[in-house]
């Protein structure tokens, strides 16, 4: 486990001990494996952040988009082409 989610775990710990379970439906589809760690993790991340960062749940892929305003990019100007935008206006 990461620094970063041995705080969330922690941090999670006690609210998630007092609360009854909960499956996190807006990241693992039904009956996806996981454990304690990833359930409190899950649980610190709000639905509507996933869904504008572009979380596929049932493939558990993340797909950025070039206009999110935490992970994206300028993207090339011509028509159709997904590439990042290197010098000027095109890849």
């Amino acid at each position: 486990m990461t620094p970063a989610a041995a705080v969330a775990v922690r941090a999670a710990g006690s609210r998630l001990a007092s609360e009854p379970a909960s499956w996190p439906g807006h990241v693992f589809p039904d009956g996806a494996p996981a454990g304690a760690e990833a359930m409190a993790v899950a649980a610190l991340v709000e639905p509507a952040f996933l869904a504008g960062a572009g979380w596929d749940r049932d493939q558990q892929v993340l797909h950025l988009v070039p206009d999110h305003p935490q992970f994206g990019w300028s993207a090339c100007r011509f028509p159709g082409c997904p590439a990042r935008r290197r010098v000027g206006r095109f890849c």
